[in-house]
């Protein structure tokens, strides 16, 4: 007797696969690996979120895997059955079988497929995974050549199962048009976008929102598709907008679709049924963690209300099983997430089941505890793992900040003070600036928490440039801690307020960081007392003072090594190298350059990363590596800006400027250092009085002698300001040039020789050549062509020697004038002259140049008879300098102050003090 009557069909003619009205896209990658999979193992199972795209690859997959099955290809839909002993009947009906009476439909199936090489599809399997399990279990225990290819949520948990997680589509890398071609999300919302609405097309000025949609939407194929049919009525920028409430947007209008695809929510909804009450909640409550948690974080949030933190680990298990949580791992670190569509549904969850306050508190308190623990290590060695268990958690803690700033302000400012270091490490400025301003706006906190509350609120906002506002809080947390008496909080607070006062008035920031690291060390604060020490090698900086900057290096170095700050040891490193530009130590600066890249690299600093690497590219340039110099400064102008700004940017503007000029590109330089200093670089003394400087030089060459003259004296003022001897060595050659080209000889000898004399004194080799050739030009202006072609000869070996590489306008310039000196003295008493000059090493040819002095042309008597130098120094006088005080402003002797006083009494006849600044007052301008 027959068990079963078969079709009549043809054996190897059965492949019933859902027909398709769209393409697959993007899933190349993944049907090779689903290929190889199912070559291998004879039950594959793919797993996934609803809306993933399991239903879908498995269809192709089978489609292209039918020649590997030559007696057949089914499949086999359980969406719609709810009735677990109806799976059998599905497969009998499919198959097309009549089971003859007294035999069982699995035995109809097993004799029909028992010596066929075939292929079941069975899809949606997860709402009766066990019927589905025994039933595939029997089938390919029985017939050795049958493969089963399932789709489901869940694995069906049988031996020889192999699961393989379908994975969402690959995310745009980058902004931009080609950013969304190289992505598979991308690449569907468009394809989709385009059959809803024919006109659409992808254009430069909705990339960004596409970008952000795929983004937000994590490459789920079901919600890309969803959205997609939002075009109809809506910009890609709305639907962006909309995504807050991604479950309300992403809805269908198909009649086509089945009911739990009509909506990402119904999906959901089709999930969570499934789920055990312990898993539910769980699910719910996990819908506050934003960007994952780890399992100790999963316990302590999760386990509230009856469920005690020993059944989370089970319940989570559950729910990757599910496919409704994912595990990631990073190196030994385990995190469960839910993915962002999945989030919002849980959310409205635990709305609906009445428990939002209870577990957002929980949260907010676990946030605050870890946040709070790393803050104790950011301070030791253990500084970069402390840095990066905060990274991990970025998201989770931006959550709960927004919930102590909605519930509870002096937990909301503990939260802040214990992120201060990682807000500013990471450069958060504009979200830790938001969130101070409204915690203390919000809360009543004790003194003592209010003043060390406005003094990190003064350094973020410092750290973002706006000086101005940073000096006003640091005075008022300065006056606070005061108020209460802690020592070590008015030792902080000084800290605070010398580093904003460190940029717009570093002189005057000495005193405060010398009182603040005596404090410090008084009430055993080693990190103030230490970053006081740095900063003071900053200010020695800004000065160009390299005695200061180096004395005590190595000590300092040690205890900062000891304290484990990267920070404050990136920016020793950087002071050590950029106090070394100027006198040409290029590549011992290179070395400690590169320490501070490495340094700030170990925790991520981005501020003393971009400083030091600006730097490298500064010395590239004066190497003569211009294009690539430029190149590097943009990338870094840009990565700044894009984080809104940084304290170093008036710096990095600066450079950025010197590099268009080293690459013949004059007009921008000009424009940029133009803007620079008109809004004063924002503050910042030393990059303003360097910016003044090299913008003089770039109108010079331009040939806009004018501005070039007023903007190189104002140069020149901030650096006598400043008491920075290169850059006022810097602006006087400049400042030389344009008096020499306005017939001004004595004032442009004055002027250059002064600067000569800086230069031999503090060995600015960098600046040798510049002023060595605008020596050359006033000789050459002054008749003096013998002069004129030995000192180009100093300075063609100076620039031999040196290796310093000047921009293109320059060099032009130089051409010229020895062209013209060439001419006047003819070729073979050129070459000689200019060999003389070449003969003598740099030291002997300064001292030579020193002697010989060119001609002045002043009258012997009245204010037109001072030196430029005798001028200032009757400006100082007059503002009721002493000698001392002249002398260390205008970097000369005491005695040479005294000289030139009498100089001046006797040029002027005046007698005494009194007298000179009777006639100073009505003749000096007061400067501004």
């Amino acid at each position: 007797m027959k068990a079963v009557e078969l079709p009549s069909r043809q054996r190897g003619t059965e492949h019933e696969l859902p027909g398709q009205l769209t393409t697959l896209i993007g899933r190349e990658g993944d049907l090779k690996a689903v290929a190889a999979r199912l070559s291998s193992a004879r039950l594959l199972t793919l797993t996934g979120a609803g809306g993933v795209g399991k239903t879908r690859l498995a269809v192709e997959a089978a489609a292209r895997g039918v020649a590997g099955f030559p007696d057949g290809v089914w499949w086999i839909a359980l969406a719609g059955l709810d009735d677990a002993g109806a799976v059998a009947s599905t497969l009998v009906q499919t198959l097309g079988l009549r089971p003859l009476p007294g035999r069982g439909e699995l035995d109809v199936v097993v004799a029909f497929m028992r010596e066929r090489r075939a292929l079941l599809v069975i899809d949606n399997c997860e709402h009766l995974a066990e019927e589905v399990a025994r039933v595939s279990s029997a089938l390919l225990r029985a017939c050795p050549s049958l493969s089963v290819l399932a789709t489901s949520r869940v694995p069906l948990a049988i031996p020889g199962e192999m699961c393989w997680e379908v994975p969402p589509l690959a995310l745009p890398s980058e902004d931009g048009v080609a950013g969304l071609q190289d992505s598979a999300a991308a690449r569907l919302f468009i394809e989709r976008a385009g059959r809803v609405d024919r006109g659409w097309r992808l254009a430069d000025e909705n990339a960004r929102a596409i970008t952000e949609i795929c983004r937000r939407l994590e490459g789920i194929p079901l919600a890309l598709e969803l959205a997609a049919a939002r075009v109809a009525v809506l910009a890609p920028e709305a639907i962006a907008r909309g995504l807050d409430d991604a479950l309300s947007l992403l809805s269908a209008r198909s009649c086509v679709a089945e009911a739990r695809q009509q909506s990402l929510r119904a999906s959901l909804d089709w999930s969570y049924r499934l789920l055990p009450e312990d898993a539910r909640c769980v699910l719910r409550r996990l819908g506050v963690f934003s960007g994952g948690a780890s399992l100790e974080l999963a316990r302590e949030v999760c386990a509230a209300g009856g469920l005690a933190e020993g059944q989370i680990l089970p319940v989570l298990d559950t729910l990757v099983a599910h496919s409704l949580v994912r595990v990631e791992r990073h190196g030994t670190t385990v995190r469960y997430r839910l993915l962002e569509t999945v989030r919002q549904y849980a959310l409205g969850r635990l709305e609906d089941a009445d428990e939002s306050g209870l577990i957002l508190d929980g949260h907010r308190d676990a946030f605050l505890a870890l946040a709070e623990r790393a803050r104790r290590e950011v301070l030791t060695p253990r500084q970069p793992e402390a840095f990066a268990a905060l990274d991990a958690e970025a998201a989770n803690l931006a959550v709960a900040l927004e919930r102590a700033l909605e519930t509870d302000g002096v937990r909301a400012l503990r939260m802040c003070l214990a992120l201060d270091f990682w807000f500013r490490a990471r450069a958060r400025f504009r979200e830790a600036d938001n969130a101070y301003a409204r915690a203390l706006g919000a809360s009543d906190p004790p003194p003592l928490l209010r003043a060390k509350a406005l003094a990190a609120w003064a350094w973020i906002v410092g750290s973002a440039g706006d000086f101005g506002r940073a000096n006003a809080l640091a005075a008022e947390a300065a006056a606070a801690a005061e108020d209460t008496g802690d020592q070590g909080a008015v030792a902080a607070t000084l800290l605070v307020l010398a580093n904003q006062r460190f940029f717009t008035d570093p002189i005057a920031a000495v005193e405060l960081l010398q009182r603040c690291r005596d404090l410090a060390s008084t009430v055993g604060d080693e990190y103030i007392s230490a970053r006081a020490d740095e900063m003071l090698r900053g200010a020695a900086w800004f000065q160009q003072d390299a005695g200061a900057c180096h004395a005590g290096c190595d000590e300092l170095r040690f205890r900062l090594e000891q304290l484990g700050d990267r920070e404050t040891l990136a920016w020793f490193w950087f002071e050590q190298a950029a106090v070394r530009y100027p006198v040409g130590e290029h590549e011992e600066a290179v070395g400690l350059l590169t320490r501070a890249v490495s340094v700030a690299g170990e925790t991520g600093e981005a501020i003393a990363d971009r400083a030091a690497s600006s730097y490298l590219a500064l010395i590239d340039l004066a190497a003569g590596r211009a294009d690539r110099a430029l190149d590097a400064l943009l990338a870094i102008h840009a990565r700044a800006l894009l984080h809104g700004g940084s304290f170093a940017l008036p710096w990095i503007e600066l450079l950025v400027a010197q590099a268009e000029a080293g690459c013949d590109r004059l007009e921008a330089a000009g424009a940029r250092l133009a803007t620079l200093v008109q809004i004063e670089a924002r503050g910042a003394a030393h990059a303003l009085a360097w910016a003044a400087a090299e913008l003089s030089e770039v109108l010079r060459l331009l040939g806009k002698n004018d501005e070039a003259t007023r903007h190189g004296a104002r140069a020149l003022e901030h650096a006598r300001r400043l008491r920075n001897p290169w850059l006022t060595a810097k602006a006087q050659v400049t400042l030389g040039q344009l008096a020499a080209g306005r017939g001004d000889t004595a004032e442009a000898y004055e002027l250059c020789h002064d600067a000569l004399a800086t230069i031999q004194e503090h060995g600015y080799r960098l600046e040798l050549q510049p002023a060595l050739h605008a020596l050359a030009g006033l000789a050459a202006g002054s008749q003096c062509h013998t002069e004129a072609a030995r000192v180009l000869g100093a300075a063609e070996r100076a620039r031999r020697e040196l290796g310093f590489v000047v921009w293109p306008a320059q060099r032009a310039a130089h051409a010229q004038l020895t062209a013209r000196v060439s001419e006047a003295l003819g070729p073979e008493a050129f070459e000689r002259a200019r060999s003389q000059g070449a003969a003598l090493d740099l030291d002997d040819a300064i001292t030579w140049l020193r002697r010989a002095r060119g001609p002045r042309k002043r009258p012997k008597r009245g204010w037109e008879s001072l030196t430029p130098t005798e001028v200032e120094v009757v400006r100082q006088a007059a503002a009721g300098l002493t000698n001392p005080e002249i002398a260390e402003r205008l970097f000369i002797a005491r005695a040479t102050v005294k000289t030139h006083l009498a100089h001046v009494y006797a040029k002027l006849s005046v007698h005494n003090r009194s007298q000179l600044a009777v006639q100073a007052t009505a003749r000096l301008q007061p400067r501004e």
